[in-house]
């Protein structure tokens, strides 16, 4: 940040002295016309004077003495012919000229009559300026301009440096870490943006630990059966062999399926296991999902003529979560939009879910009543809506269980 002041305060002061440069320049090397026609006639009348006295001075001498005087500057007689043709041809025009001669600048006056003579006033060249008071005015503004920059900059110091001390912490591992209220005050977006990106980090930790120390936890169970299973199998009679061998597979499925469960969720980050959101008709998504299924439970789709903007793969998948979860628990599930465009609704007839643990019932590993499953399906379901930017609500359904429904966010 002082590297920053320094520069601002550098970049200012250069500014500065430029302007006044070009102030100078801009004063005395572009006048208009008309200005200089302005400044031209105020002094006319003065040149003209002079120049009468010298014609009918008895001692020109003086009188061309008496005149440099007066006027401040050097002043003399030439013969016309000693200037150029261009600066002749305008005397012949005008009986004051404002000329360039020898390198100086200087006002001609063609005396009257015809004794082809100039009356030259000058050089009328701008003074030297005085440094001085010049440089003193830009070391009082630069100095004052350095002081309110850096009164500026401070919060935005200190906003700095609480930035850099919490981002350290959280390197640490103190996910916890956020920036101190009010130090952030000078910029508050980018505070604002960082406590964000550090409650989603801490978020995103905390909740892939909780799925690894719960995934832990489930495969051991499927895993145990398993090694008991083989060991049964080896001392297994013939006509149990056929027995053992399918609660082997059924076993094996089991950990296909959580194996993929914890597979998808761990997926479902800020890229959507690399899903891209299309328009989908959910009609011809929801036939092709029940075709596939082999549930006992009666299901019913309702006005479903919809279409979505959702990733087909993942809008599939949090169906086939929602039905699955219903049919261990109902007799009857039911699909439809409840009237809303942007609404998918699931109900069922089942136990339903307390109030107080519906919230909960969205966290992996989180299962209710004897009814099997791994606990990642609402987990996925949720995980998949929030990806799209849509909403999940857990309520009661008018068929006396569980409603579950997902809102996606307008196309």
């Amino acid at each position: 940040m002082r590297a920053v002041f320094l520069r601002i305060w550098v970049g200012a002061t250069v500014l500065f002295v430029a302007g006044l440069l070009a102030y100078e320049v801009v004063q005395w090397t572009l006048f208009s016309d008309q200005e200089v026609e302005w400044y031209e006639s105020m002094v006319r009348g003065g040149y003209v004077r002079g120049a009468q006295d010298v014609v009918g001075a008895a001692d020109r001498e003086a009188t061309l003495e008496a005149l440099s005087t007066e006027f401040a500057l050097p002043v003399r007689v030439l013969a016309a012919a000693e200037f150029d043709a261009p600066n002749q041809a305008r005397l012949a025009v005008d009986q004051v000229v404002a000329a360039r001669h020898e390198w100086i600048d200087v006002y001609l006056v063609l005396l009257p009559g015809d004794r082809g003579e100039v009356v030259v006033y000058g050089p009328t060249g701008y003074p030297t300026p005085w440094l001085l008071p010049r440089f003193l005015l830009v070391l009082a503004l630069s100095s004052g301009f350095a002081a309110l920059a850096w009164f500026g900059l401070r919060p935005v110091l200190r906003s700095q440096a609480a930035l850099e001390s919490t981002a350290q912490r959280i390197a640490a591992g103190d996910l916890a870490a956020r920036i101190p209220q009010g130090a952030g005050v000078a910029t508050p977006d980018v505070a604002g943006a960082f406590d964000t990106m550090a409650e989603r980090i801490e978020d995103l930790v905390t909740s892939q630990q909780e799925v690894l120390r719960a995934a832990s936890h489930e495969l051991r169970t499927p895993i145990a059966r398993l090694r008991i299973g083989v060991h049964l199998l080896a001392s297994a009679a013939a006509d149990e062999r056929d027995e053992r061998e399918a609660k082997l597979d059924d076993d094996l499925q089991e950990l296909d399926d959580l194996v993929d469960e914890v597979l998808l969720h761990a997926r479902l980050g800020p890229d959507g296991a690399g899903q891209e959101p299309v328009d989908v008709e959910l009609a011809p998504l929801v036939d092709g999902l029940l075709a596939r299924l082999s549930a006992d439970t009666t299901v019913e789709v309702g006005d479903v003529e919809v279409t979505l903007r959702a990733a087909p793969r993942l809008l599939r998948r949090a169906l086939r979560n929602l039905i699955l979860n219903a049919s261990r628990y109902a007799d009857t599930v039911r699909i439809s939009t409840d009237g809303d465009p942007l609404a998918i609704c699931v109900d069922d007839d089942g136990p339903g879910i307390p109030e107080a643990q519906r919230e909960r019932a969205l966290l992996p590993f989180v299962r209710f009543g004897e009814q099997g499953g791994h606990g990642l399906g609402l987990a996925i379901v949720a995980r998949i809506v929030r990806w799209h930017g849509g909403t999940i609500t857990l309520g009661t359904s008018d068929l006396g269980g569980l409603r579950v429904r997902l809102v996606w966010p307008q196309p």
